[in-house]
């Protein structure tokens, strides 16, 4: 199997730095947009493809087949749904942490910018930053018949202006290199919205870069933000597409930012514990410490919660409480509720209609294929490669939610897990060792106090 196609299921491109203005408003002018105990969700790796840009032709068949599991057909279906679910559980927040593109086509961020519209016009109040697909990617394309055609990108300055309502226009502050900023939700809650990527690299790379870097001008600009929200009294919960922390033994160093250990040094010294992240598509929790999740943090401890991408299956998002009195952070995933979006607006496509067994069937479908190709390599006999690939399909469900292996004491018996012990060394037996490592603490929920 290709690294790229399992753990990563999907790559992504770079963010580069580009001199904007800074800003700030004055605190007695802001209009904050939640209490201080409030509701947000967290979105991450919508990868959102603009119908019109895709069709039914060899090319486009070609591309989702030997893609990486995203529901690019159905993610226009995917966030009508999660329209619905905001309208009818209204959050305050949706917190949206990159990659909202497919590849960074400006016809898809127009579109998707209006989806967001359409949330704040249901009282939920949207913040974004790009991920490394979303910004001046040679990737960017249409199709059409056996045809892959170039499509219009977006700069970082059409970026801010097609997103400008969802953060820039409310920001306290802006990073005058980057397209970070801080955004004041809350009176007392500030998110410090980063932009990690590298995309004036990718002309040259002619593909997305897949690390990213928070650069020492901007450092220097975090000091200050956080600085001035200490003085108000304001915690800050700092957001990022790219990775903190690692969230897998074999590849996950490939996805943090290059310059992690200097950042958590930083983040450490002003007493930021906890982080929002995307990229690696997993749903995953690490700590600096390993620490159990449901302790209070101490100043040396960040939890780097990397929540699932929106366009993979389970197809989940995060449920963030933030309860002032306790000064405390409640996370957990929910799933997009498709069927039931199906059922009321009366579509008729099955696959909508029984979204929650096709999108895992896809997934598993998708795993499978991948798997037997690598297998079809070696010196395996077809009920080898059968009982192989579907151990895979098993275990790779359960991780990517973000859930303990279902049943995994058996699994560590079985013959299939035999087959895969005595694989010669390859990525592909890496990865299927690193899923089946004991969970120090649960990935799909997480409970956090701030030290007072």
């Amino acid at each position: 199997m290709k690294r790229n196609s399992i753990i990563r299921l999907g790559l992504l491109l770079l963010a580069g730095m580009i001199v904007l203005p800074s800003c700030s408003t004055k605190r007695q002018e802001r209009q904050y947009h939640a209490a201080d105990t409030f509701t947000a969700y967290v979105a991450t790796d919508i990868h959102y493809f603009a119908p019109e840009l895709m069709d039914d032709g060899p090319a486009f068949r070609k591309y989702v087949d030997t893609g990486d599991s995203k529901q690019l057909e159905l993610m226009d279906d995917i966030m009508q749904a999660f329209i619905r679910d905001i309208s009818l559980n209204k959050p305050e927040l949706l917190i949206v942490s990159g990659d909202v593109s497919n590849n960074g086509e400006r016809k898809s961020h127009e579109q998707l910018a209006s989806m967001f519209q359409q949330m704040e016009e249901l009282g939920t109040q949207v913040y974004v930053i790009p991920g490394n697909h979303d910004i001046l990617n040679p990737w960017s394309s249409q199709f059409k018949g056996d045809k892959q055609v170039k499509a219009d990108y977006v700069t970082p300055e059409q970026f801010s202006e097609i997103y400008k309502a969802f953060g820039y226009d409310e920001a306290v502050s802006r990073d005058s290199k980057t397209l970070s900023y801080m955004a004041a939700p809350a009176p007392h809650v500030r998110l410090l919205m980063l932009d990690t990527c590298l995309y004036r690299s990718n002309e040259r790379l002619r593909k997305p870069e897949l690390t990213g870097i928070i650069p020492s001008s901007t450092q220097r600009w975090i000091r200050e933000v956080v600085k001035e929200a200490r003085k108000e009294g304001a915690d800050v919960l700092p957001v990022m597409h790219h990775n903190l922390l690692s969230h897998n033994d074999l590849s996950g160093k490939e996805y943090q930012i290059i310059n992690h250990q200097e950042i958590v040094s930083l983040f450490q010294e002003l007493n930021l514990p906890l982080v929002l992240s995307g990229h690696v598509h997993l749903q995953h929790i690490s700590a600096t410490d390993e620490a159990v999740a449901e302790e209070s943090s101490s100043s040396s401890t960040i939890y780097d919660v990397a929540t699932s991408a929106l366009s993979v299956y389970p197809h989940q998002y995060g449920f963030l409480r933030h309860d002032a009195k306790e000064r405390s952070w409640k996370y957990f995933t929910v799933p997009v509720e498709v069927e039931k979006w199906a059922k009321h607006t009366g579509v008729e496509d099955n696959r909508l209609l029984s979204f929650n067994p096709y999108a895992k069937q896809y997934f598993e479908d998708f795993t499978r294929r991948m798997v037997r190709e690598e297998l079809l390599l070696e010196h395996y006999s077809h009920d080898e490669i059968e009982s192989m690939s579907e151990f895979m399909v098993q275990i790779n469900n359960d991780y990517f939610a973000g859930k303990p292996i279902a049943n995994r004491e058996q699994l560590l018996l079985s013959d299939a897990y035999e087959l895969w012990t005595k694989a010669k060394p390859s990525y592909l037996k890496g990865y299927v060792v690193s899923m089946l490592q004991p969970y120090k603490h649960a990935h799909n929920e997480f409970m956090m106090k701030i030290e007072k």
